[in-house]
């Protein structure tokens, strides 16, 4: 991902992905270089996707709803 706005957020650079500074073909073919050459921790992967999965959005969501419904 280039290192720019949301991507920050969601990637550490070596260790749930790569950043790359800009979109530009030789910066991405490096970006693609570095993946395919890294070893990754699949254990991490996942546990970083899981910060974005469905079933966290949802049970988060009803938490605040309930809060908000309790406040009222």
């Amino acid at each position: 991902a280039v290192d720019r706005g949301g991507a920050l957020d969601i990637v550490t650079d070596g260790v749930t992905g790569v950043l790359i500074s800009d979109a530009r073909p030789p910066t991405i073919r490096a970006g693609v270089e570095r993946l395919r050459s890294t070893s990754w921790d699949h254990a991490a992967l996942s546990a970083s996707a899981q910060r974005f999965s469905r079933e966290r959005f949802a049970g988060e969501l009803r938490e605040r709803l309930a809060d908000l419904a309790r406040a009222a």
